[in-house]
C-alpha cells in the first residue's frame, strides 16, 4: 500500500486529532482519502471493523465510485499511551464536485 504514497504527493494534507469523525456513515462528501500514517478506526453502528494503521489504506472510496453514502465511520480514536499513535495524517485526493 505504501506505493500509493507516491500518487499523494500534491493532495491536501491534513492532520486528524483524537476524537474527530473523518467520514460518517450514510453521508455523501464526494472525498477520497489516504492514510499517510497513524492509526483510524472503521466503524459500522456502534462496531469498530477494521483498524487502519498501513501508511497507504484507502478510505471512502466506495462511496466516490460507486456513487453511494459512505457505508462506515472513519474516525480518529481517542488518544492513546504509545508515542505512535499520537500522530495521524491523512491527504485527500479525490473531491468530487457533484457533492459540493
Amino acid at each position: 500500500m505504501r506505493d500509493i504514497l507516491e500518487y499523494c504527493i500534491g493532495g491536501i494534507r491534513r492532520s486528524v486529532i483524537a476524537g474527530t469523525e473523518v467520514l460518517h456513515e450514510g453521508g455523501r462528501t464526494g472525498h477520497l482519502y489516504v492514510l499517510i500514517e497513524g492509526r483510524l478506526d472503521v466503524v459500522k453502528g456502534d462496531t469498530v471493523v477494521a483498524t487502519l494503521t498501513e501508511p497507504g489504506a484507502v478510505l471512502g472510496e466506495m462511496s466516490v465510485l460507486l456513487d453511494q453514502p459512505h457505508t462506515a465511520t472513519v474516525t480518529r480514536g481517542p488518544g492513546f499511551g504509545d508515542l505512535r499513535d499520537r500522530r495521524c495524517r491523512i491527504v485527500l485526493v479525490v473531491s468530487s464536485p457533484r457533492w459540493r
